[in-house]
């Protein structure tokens, strides 16, 4: 089971309607939380911040196609820019032991 997903920046500025989203119970698990955004530092302070919720996973979302999303580079906006794209999952699998997966869409199912 994987949360809703909850953006970075909210949870940055500890906004109730993303800080819940972190909620983890027992009787769920395995569980995941899943994250989006396009800021290195704002993706990495996130980690430490999820990491409080002892996930099983952290999923980032490389794959959202709404536009309110797209427009901030993120979700499948992220897409245009594939060495952010790396650079994000690499400094956030090495900034964790918390396996981290990534859920994305082919460049061709959407129109970016």
């Amino acid at each position: 089971m994987y949360t809703e997903f909850v953006s970075s920046e909210g949870l940055i500025r500890n906004a109730a309607k993303s800080v819940m989203k972190l909620d983890i119970y027992e009787k769920e698990r395995p569980v995941g939380i899943q994250i989006f955004g396009a800021n290195l530092d704002s993706m990495l302070q996130t980690i430490d911040i999820v990491e409080k919720s002892n996930p099983d996973i952290i999923d980032i979302n490389f794959g959202c196609p709404v536009k309110k999303v797209v427009s901030k580079g993120a979700g499948a906006g992220i897409l245009k820019d594939v060495c952010l794209m790396e650079k994000l999952t690499a400094e956030m699998v090495k900034r964790t032991n918390i396996p981290v997966t990534v859920k994305t869409r082919l460049v061709g199912t959407m129109i970016l």
